[in-house]
């Protein structure tokens, strides 16, 4: 049950999301978009139970989130095209924010000590080419 609340309200965030950029002037909406990206990745650090090499310690308001370590931006528009954090012993689940990433073409999260499972919102990354979860508890 927790988990359709959960869905309900990411699908209620996207559809502003969308709404607003619809309402609103494009500038607007790309950094409405890269609010979301750093949201999104935030959620994703928040699920790590443990970073014993403290990859993710600089995921904070200190940096900007295309500075952050394993995350690259695309340089038009400022989003998050790719999450490499491989080989980092990183423990916890994958958040289902991880489908707000909507520019993501490449995900590679292997050796690590992710359980649980691959959220169904990664299904929503049309753009994405390259997925590498090998090595975890998936």
């Amino acid at each position: 049950m927790k988990s359709t609340k959960n869905s309900r309200v990411e699908f209620l965030v996207f559809f502003l999301s969308v709404l607003l950029c619809y309402l609103q002037s494009l500038s607007h909406c790309a950094k409405l978009g890269s609010e979301t990206d750093k949201v999104a990745l935030l959620a994703f650090k928040n699920q790590v139970a443990d970073d014993p090499f403290g990859a993710l310690s600089a995921w904070n308001d200190s940096l900007d989130f295309c500075q952050w370590h394993g995350v690259t931006c695309g340089a038009r528009h400022r989003r998050v095209i790719a999450l490499h954090l491989n080989n980092q012993s990183l423990t916890g689940s994958i958040s289902p924010y991880i489908g707000n990433l909507a520019f993501l073409r490449s995900i590679i999260l292997q050796s690590n000590n992710f359980y649980v499972k691959i959220p169904l919102e990664i299904g929503n990354l049309f753009r994405l080419q390259y997925i590498i979860f090998s090595l975890n508890m998936l």
